[in-house]
């Protein structure tokens, strides 16, 4: 699996050494249309300074794997790939932290994966959940803070939605293939 820190276009060739194609730099359709005579002076003038010379730095990664990319995990290194966690401290405080704590946990986190956690406006929080296996996939939701409920929401963050059982801090979500869920908690 090829993995990327920026412009992720790749492709691997139909040839005999199944060569991998990679996309360093590209052009946009702005510069393209310059080319052919096709901009106004004024339309060029908005657009200058977006292609532009110098030094560029890359960074892909390979991943060798059984199986295919779900199976093998890749979408979960990935993530870590573009993402690393990074360790900083901060200014020291009275008191003690538990060695290991979390806002939420996730059962079967090799499918389940969170796309955004956000709050919004009027303090509730957002979670957007999205199961990245082509199976259904059942999973519990343990949230490790004070709220008063937890209703599913649709893509627009719209409230009103289905009310979702809890019991004590925890509640049990069924995804669909593929499916994306939004949940909202306070």
């Amino acid at each position: 699996s090829f993995m990327s820190k920026g412009i992720g276009e790749y492709e691997v060739m139909d040839d005999a050494d199944r060569s991998l194609a990679v996309t360093l730099l590209r052009t946009t359709r702005v510069t393209m249309k310059a080319n052919r005579g096709q901009m106004t002076p004024e339309e060029m003038d908005r657009s200058n300074g977006h292609q532009l010379q110098g030094t560029f730095e890359y960074e892909y990664a390979l991943t060798a794997h059984a199986g295919n990319w779900d199976v093998a995990g890749i979408h979960l290194m990935a993530d870590d790939f573009r993402s690393p966690v990074r360790v900083l401290q901060g200014v020291p405080k009275d008191g003690q932290l538990p060695v290991k704590h979390a806002l939420l946990e996730i059962e079967k986190n090799n499918e389940i994966q969170v796309s955004a956690l956000c709050r919004t406006e009027d303090g509730a929080t957002i979670l957007r959940l999205w199961n990245s296996s082509s199976e259904p996939v059942e999973t519990k939701l343990k949230l490790n803070a004070e709220f008063q409920g937890l209703e599913k929401i649709d893509l627009a963050e719209t409230a009103g939605g289905e009310n979702v059982p809890m019991v004590g801090n925890s509640a049990m979500l069924k995804f669909r293939p593929l499916e994306i869920q939004t949940v909202r908690f306070k």
